[in-house]
């Protein structure tokens, strides 16, 4: 993704900020990107799923951090609103689909 990422979202994390999703030029974004805060510099992280899949690119989506784990909720994918939780590990970075049940 080259250019300015809008409507991402982002946890700090060890004196680390996660960011993932969003979108430049109407094309979404699936790379978690971090932001070292001691540093300020930015690199690329690689990461992989674990059980399910990989969320797919999102925008306008929200994410919280609990227990180590960058919790994402919602949002746009391919102009569709999703309602699906994904968790993005902060230690291992592997993806994991979340079951959710419930009104």
């Amino acid at each position: 993704m080259s250019g300015p990422l809008s409507h991402h979202s982002s946890v700090v994390f060890n004196d680390k900020m996660y960011v993932y999703g969003g979108s430049y030029n109407f094309n979404c974004n699936t790379t978690v990107y971090c932001l070292n805060l001691l540093s300020f510099v930015w690199t690329k992280i690689k990461t992989k799923p674990e059980a399910g899949e990989k969320p797919v690119g999102l925008d306008e989506h929200t994410a919280v951090l609990y227990n180590g784990k960058m919790v994402i909720f919602g949002g746009f994918k391919n102009g569709y609103r999703s309602n699906q939780v994904h968790e993005l590990d902060l230690h291992t970075f592997k993806w994991n689909s979340v079951t959710v049940s419930g009104d």
